[in-house]
């Protein structure tokens, strides 16, 4: 599914004709599908998935001693816990020292915003089905079509997490907690 895709499906479920272009569309209704698709895609993947998350990402500070934080980057956090460095804006500042110059290069955790057209299949359902229910609420106000497109978007929310889960190992087997807890259970007899 590309961009295209998404937003004459968010029409249709709006009752309105599909578009052949979205891009510098008039039509009001292309225009608030395709922001809504976008502030969507947005807060989805500002939680970070395995498709967006890069851990343990090197960031080289420049000449001036200052980290700079890439484009596209929803959130940024350094790798080691114990550190003071925070995002602000375009760069990452010591609060314990109160400057930008940091002087050496930081091991993050980064969050960053794919474009829809290379998200993978499972979030790009989801995203539109959300989409298409903030469409409906925000211009026609229709309770049963937003139920519907609520209870869809449930149902790739719970894809979109059990992927996640697959592809990021975070299953609770993988925690050394719930393993050695797991082991002390005796099977039932």
């Amino acid at each position: 599914m590309n961009t295209l895709d998404a937003v004459n499906q968010m029409l249709i479920s709006m009752g309105q004709s599909p578009v052949t272009f979205y891009i510098d569309n008039l039509h009001p209704d292309v225009s608030s599908a395709v922001a809504i698709l976008n502030r969507t895609s947005t807060k989805i993947q500002s939680r970070g998935y395995w498709f967006n998350t890069d851990k343990n990402l090197k960031l080289k500070h420049n000449i001036d001693g200052e980290v700079i934080i890439p484009g596209e980057t929803l959130s940024i956090n350094p790798a080691d816990q114990h550190s003071s460095y925070v995002q602000r804006g375009k760069k990452l500042y010591d609060t314990e020292n109160n400057t930008f110059e940091i002087g050496k290069d930081v091991v993050v955790n980064k969050i960053t915003n794919i474009s829809f057209e290379n998200l993978p299949e499972v979030a790009k359902n989801y995203i539109v089905a959300l989409a298409s229910y903030a469409l409906i609420r925000d211009k026609i106000g229709d309770n049963i079509k937003m139920q519907e497109f609520k209870q869809e978007a449930e149902l790739f929310r719970r894809e979109l997490n059990t992927d996640d889960i697959r592809f990021s190992g975070t299953h609770l087997a993988n925690n050394p907690s719930v393993t050695r807890m797991l082991s002390k259970v005796r099977p039932a007899r």
